[in-house]
């Protein structure tokens, strides 16, 4: 398949990206930082992983993100699956956050997602996927992070893109093309804290947090199903919450 994926140097997105080349797909990349992506893409080919488009761009403007998804399009020949992963977090004391923080925030984690899937639908004439990550927040509320500091802009932007896949999903669906949002609790990394894993031994089912694996392989699950019935859906990741 040829697939477009934002924000691929985060933890999880790092692992989208190696489990979509393993695969060996055709995979542009869209990202902020020019020196991460370039050290990402040399540290995969070295495992004999290729990247084949990459562009660099920041989702805070939309304008310019559309441009770097029609040039990833151009790059590729074409498109068959969008997978928006990049994002923002906040945890500005909620006095202290202002109003422009609120919207760069809600403008990466919702607005460009969903502008970049309608504008990625335009050249998705035989149908496609468009994979949204979204967070467990959403459909649990905040206190399944309770360690963490609040996060009023973050939640509400990954809430906002919760709902928005089910419109997006009815607006595409004459089009053939499924529209999901995955939304998965805490992600294993390195920068967990002790109170962390703490909180998630305590209050999580399965007394972990997921393996970034576990969550390629929803994805792999969703781009190869056969059933294009699944749209609008939100498939959770919670560990049992």
């Amino acid at each position: 398949m040829r697939i477009i994926l934002t924000g691929p140097t985060g933890t999880l997105g790092k692992r989208i990206l190696e489990g979509l080349l393993i695969d060996s797909h055709e995979v542009s990349i869209i990202g902020r930082d020019r020196e991460r992506l370039e050290n990402l893409v040399s540290s995969l080919k070295e495992r004999g992983l290729s990247v084949r488009c990459v562009s660099t761009t920041d989702l805070r403007n939309i304008e310019l993100a559309r441009r770097a998804l029609q040039e990833s399009i151009a790059c590729l020949g074409g498109i068959d699956a969008l997978i928006n992963s990049a994002g923002v977090w906040d945890d500005t004391s909620p006095w202290d956050l202002s109003v422009d923080r609120w919207i760069e925030v809600y403008v990466v984690n919702t607005i460009a997602p969903y502008t970049l899937s309608l504008e990625a639908s335009r050249y998705m004439n035989n149908g496609g996927t468009i994979i949204n990550i979204g967070c467990l927040s959403a459909l649990r509320g905040h206190r399944i992070y309770a360690p963490l500091k609040p996060s009023p802009a973050y939640l509400a932007s990954k809430a906002s893109i919760t709902y928005l896949t089910k419109q997006l999903a009815e607006i595409l669906a004459p089009k053939g093309i499924r529209v999901v949002t995955i939304a998965p609790s805490w992600i294993e990394k390195e920068d967990l804290t002790h109170s962390h894993r703490e909180s998630i031994k305590d209050h999580v089912p399965l007394k972990r947090a997921a393996d970034p694996w576990e969550v390629v392989e929803v994805i792999r699950s969703i781009l190869y199903m056969r059933t294009p019935y699944i749209t609008g859906s939100v498939i959770e990741i919670s560990g049992g919450l």
